[in-house]
């Protein structure tokens, strides 16, 4: 019996933590697009959407420049969309100006506010760099 219920236990045990698994493809995936190089393709500068591979939300030409547009559009998507979380790919920090740096940071203070799974990575660190940015740093 005992071994019963602990086979159970672990099961269950199992199924949660990879129920809890988030993946980029499941989720809203962005680029942040610096000025200089949305400037130079004719395009926004922000955060870009990238997501909508095979999913049907239509949205390669989205692109938005604060964190109050990035989470209205956010809460609006589906919830197993939600529950993925953002993924954020960067270029190197010098690439951006402080005011596209703030709107990451904004972004940032936004997800461990709301408790929304936030991802970040430089473009150079692909495939294995994400970085967990939604919990408020220790001290």
């Amino acid at each position: 019996m005992k071994t019963t219920i602990l086979a159970a236990f672990l099961l269950f045990a199992s199924t949660l933590v990879w129920s809890e698994e988030m993946t980029r493809e499941k989720g809203l995936s962005l680029h942040m697009i610096p000025k200089r190089v949305a400037s130079l393709a004719g395009q926004r500068w922000g955060l870009a959407c990238s997501h909508s591979r095979g999913q049907g939300y239509g949205l390669s030409d989205k692109t938005f420049q604060s964190a109050e547009e990035l989470l209205k559009y956010f809460k609006s998507l589906p919830r197993s969309v939600r529950e993925n979380g953002i993924w954020i790919v960067t270029t190197h920090p010098d690439a951006y100006e402080d005011d596209e740096k703030q709107v990451l940071e904004d972004v940032k203070k936004a997800c461990i506010q709301q408790k929304i799974p936030l991802f970040t990575c430089r473009g150079s660190a692909l495939p294995d760099g994400w970085k967990r940015e939604d919990k408020t740093p220790e001290k």
